[in-house]
């Protein structure tokens, strides 16, 4: 976690178009890995989190998204079994920032090493904003995790992020994803179709906040699939859904805690987010938790 800088005091070689040459060759890392593989047998998690802009500055100086490039190098020489990733680059603001690009090895998904240490990936937690340059290398870190039982996403609401959503739910394999959670990003609606669809018989959790669809799409369809054919879904958080069908608007949801037909028993949980206006407070959100959720769903279906 960035602070007061980062690598300083060691030494590190770079090659001419950017990325650090050789980490393993820097004592403190080669410390690191040894204590990792010998000592710290069951640290399998690891967090990287960058809270302030970056910049450009010039090669002599170590940023956080050197940090990333050496964690990589360090877990696939080592063989580490990771079993959760979280690649975090946003401030308290929740304003995604973006790695340097330069500073990471190409084609790191490519070496059958990378694809061994990732096959055994539990959770990936992604929050960074989605760019041209670091589209590809963040399309990997999800395609080559086929185990994945917890994906996080947060990539921003613009075009370029509907476009990663539909490569993820044409090339992703999640037969074991039991937690699906998406973020201030934008897809269409048939993505969406498709990436449930993918993992319908396992999703149990279900985290859509500040979610764009695209022209040509809307929520309806989604919600009514949603109500049938999860047998595993016992939780759902639904915030700010936005449809651009047939205006740009913002989905409102009746205030279903009053429902004459909304059941409450201790395995059950429903909290209702309001919008600001204080005169007429409208539902934007709802998180439920419990053995309802079909039912949920179709009140909030009816009157959407």
């Amino acid at each position: 976690m960035l602070q007061n800088g980062v690598g300083r005091g060691l030494v590190w070689d770079r090659h001419p178009w950017g990325p650090i040459s050789a980490p393993l060759e820097v004592e403190a890392i080669q410390s690191l890995r040894d204590n990792l593989i010998q000592r710290l047998t069951n640290c399998q998690s690891f967090f990287i989190f960058c809270r302030y802009p970056e910049g450009h500055p010039d090669m002599s100086h170590v940023t956080m998204t050197d940090t990333v490039a050496v964690f990589f190098a360090l877990v696939i020489d080592a063989r580490l079994p990771v079993s959760s990733f979280h690649l975090i680059y946003a401030n308290k603001y929740s304003r995604t920032l973006i790695m340097d690009m330069r500073r990471l090895p190409k084609l790191l998904y490519r070496q059958p090493e990378f694809k061994i240490v990732w096959g055994n990936l539990k959770k990936l937690c992604l929050e960074q904003y989605l760019t041209l340059d670091n589209f590809g290398f963040l399309l990997e870190l999800v395609l080559c995790a086929p185990n994945l039982q917890t994906l996080l996403l947060n990539l921003g609401s613009h075009d370029l992020a509907a476009e990663f959503m539909h490569e993820v739910a044409e090339g992703a394999d999640f037969s074991q994803l039991r937690e699906l959670a998406l973020f201030r990003t934008c897809m269409r609606g048939i993505d969406l179709h498709k990436l449930l669809g993918n993992v319908r018989s396992s999703l149990a959790a279900l985290t859509l906040y500040h979610i764009t669809l695209v022209p040509g799409s809307d929520w309806t369809p989604f919600l009514r699939e949603l109500c049938q054919g999860f047998p595993a879904l016992h939780r759902i958080s639904l915030y700010y859904l936005w449809a651009s069908t047939p205006a740009k608007g913002l989905m409102a949801f009746p205030d279903i805690q009053k429902s004459p037909s909304m059941c409450t028993s201790k395995d059950q949980h429903l909290s209702t987010f309001y919008s600001e206006d204080i005169k007429s407070p409208t539902v934007l959100g709802i998180e439920y938790s419990g053995t309802m959720v079909s039912h949920v769903l179709n009140l909030l279906q009816a009157t959407a």
